[in-house]
């Protein structure tokens, strides 16, 4: 699964962010990236 699926699915609310390093990067719940690796 690509980075901008990825952030599709978080722009359209359809994954959740757990926050935001310093540097700007995405945060993800383990569950939420088990999830993602199921739909790929």
């Amino acid at each position: 699964m690509s980075i901008k699926t990825i952030r599709f699915y978080s722009d359209e609310g359809l994954v959740p962010v757990a926050g935001r390093t310093q540097g700007g990067y995405r945060l993800y719940h383990q569950h939420v990236v088990e999830e993602l690796q199921l739909i790929q």
